[in-house]
């Protein structure tokens, strides 16, 4: 299966509303993307622990490997894709590192610019992201698109995130969970799954 990206990004949008019966889509995805409204901030204060109180660092976080169903072109691959990119976004979330889901999406896939630069931004500037939890519940049947495209549609659930300034404060980006119907879109590419674009 090629992806014809000459055709942009539009137009995959308008294939996946046509095929999927869901209307117009919004190119904002999962939550955390760059358009989402201006978060309320809440100041928290804070108080540094004494040398003597610091708790010895925890390990770094890390992901299991890949399934191997990911490098099938299969039904159960593109599945197994869709589940481990979400563990990979929550990963990046945690450690200020968008490297954990880039290689599972194509360079044109809008959302996963968006994340990435969300968290770009806030390591530049000395904050973290807390509590940013992704979740999903079981995939609907495959569609196939005209382009050979695999999608699914999928309920996401965030629960309340928090952004920690370097100062202690926080930044409330959710306050309350929250269930995004989200539209994930797959191509089998040189031998293993790629998210296109994912959608609400």
């Amino acid at each position: 299966m090629r992806i014809r990206r000459e055709r942009g990004a539009a137009w995959l949008l308008l294939a996946i509303a046509a095929v999927m019966g869901l209307g117009a889509c919004s190119a904002s995805g999962l939550p955390g993307g760059t358009d989402r409204p201006v978060p309320t901030v809440t100041a928290t204060a804070t108080t540094s622990p004494s040398p003597e109180e610091t708790e010895p660092a925890e390990p770094a976080p890390t992901l299991p490997p890949k399934p191997a169903a990911m490098s099938e072109e299969t039904e159960e691959g593109a599945i197994a894709t869709v589940r481990y990119f979400i563990d990979a976004v929550n990963m990046a979330y945690a450690t200020n590192d968008p490297n954990y889901f880039e290689d599972l999406a194509t360079d044109d896939c809008k959302l996963c610019g968006s994340i990435s630069a969300a968290i770009k931004d806030a390591s530049l500037l000395k904050q973290q992201f807390e509590n940013y939890e992704l979740s999903i519940g079981e995939l609907s049947a495959p569609k196939t698109l005209d382009e050979g495209w695999t999608a699914f549609k999928v309920d996401v659930t965030q629960g309340n995130i928090l952004l920690r300034n370097p100062d202690g404060s926080e930044e409330v980006i959710s306050e309350s969970q929250t269930v995004t119907p989200t539209i994930f879109v797959l191509d089998f590419i040189e031998g293993s799954w790629r998210v296109l674009e994912a959608t609400s």
